[in-house]
């Protein structure tokens, strides 16, 4: 599971942050780390509290809009993350966050994920449904 939404995040983070002046190259993986432990985080949260597969979706705008609280919640424990722990500007980690994370979790919730490896079928909701039967230990 960490490695599916990795691969996702390793795709979508060339702009944000492999290419971003702001992100010392030396950081680039670790960066990408929190936003996959971010993402992992708050998903498996959604699990915990005892929400289903279809509320989880539900809470989640498949177009990349990161107006929804879950994707909010996300973004904001990895902001907090990356400048705790990379000394990163709040400018700076709320572009990284707001570029990456609403793509990520757009693709594991039912966008298209024809490059990532290990998934399933080439919809996220395949990605979506091999994350939640980790998380539940199926």
């Amino acid at each position: 599971m960490f490695e599916q939404i990795l691969d996702l995040v390793k795709q979508y983070a060339g702009d944000s942050v492999v290419n971003n002046s702001a992100v010392p190259n030396e950081h680039n993986d670790a960066v990408m780390g929190e936003a996959t432990k971010s993402i992992t985080r708050g998903l498996q949260g959604l699990v915990a509290q005892g929400h289903s597969q279809e509320e989880i979706q539900s809470m989640f705008n498949s177009d990349g809009s990161a107006n929804t609280p879950a994707a909010q919640g996300i973004s904001a424990n990895f902001m907090g993350s990356i400048m705790e722990k990379f000394g990163l500007s709040g400018n700076v980690a709320k572009t990284i966050a707001m570029a990456l994370i609403p793509m990520v979790l757009s693709k594991i919730m039912g966008g298209s994920n024809n490059n990532t490896q290990g998934s399933q079928g080439n919809s996220g909701g395949g990605i979506f449904g091999n994350i939640l039967g980790s998380l539940l230990g199926k």
